[in-house]
């Protein structure tokens, strides 16, 4: 197993830009991070949502499509912009959405990939049985 993926980049809140970190943990293999510096909570806010969402997103050639449906939404802009909206079941401050470069997106993409091959991610399940006691 490797060390942590780790990519900073920039996107944007509305007219505002921001600092993006995307990160990908092979532990858990299944799962991706996207952190936003949001200015009007004036601290990071932490997304979490499955890596098959992302993979779909930048695979997408239709603008207008969008991947997810609960949590996370990720709609195609045009072949250079995606968006990650967060939909907020519950009433915290902060944006609920950015909007990234899609090259970026899909450099982090590949470099998941090359760490964790799609498919063959495996999740410790001793794990597991561990947080549930």
């Amino acid at each position: 197993m490797g060390a942590p993926i780790i990519i900073d980049t920039t996107g944007a809140m509305g007219l505002t830009g921001v600092a993006v970190r995307l990160v990908y943990d092979p532990a858990d293999p299944c799962a991706v991070v996207v952190r936003v510096r949001d200015w009007t909570v004036r601290r990071w806010v932490e997304w979490v949502f499955a890596r098959d969402l992302l993979v779909e997103a930048v695979a997408c050639r239709e603008d207008g499509a969008e991947t997810g449906a609960l949590d996370v939404v990720i709609t195609r802009i045009n072949g250079r912009n995606l968006k990650i909206r967060k939909v907020a079941r519950d009433q915290s401050p902060g944006r609920r959405e950015v909007v990234l470069v899609t090259e970026a997106v899909a450099r982090f993409v590949r470099a998941t990939c090359a760490l964790v091959p799609l498919g063959q991610e495996r999740i410790d399940f001793a794990d597991v049985e561990a947080l549930l006691r």
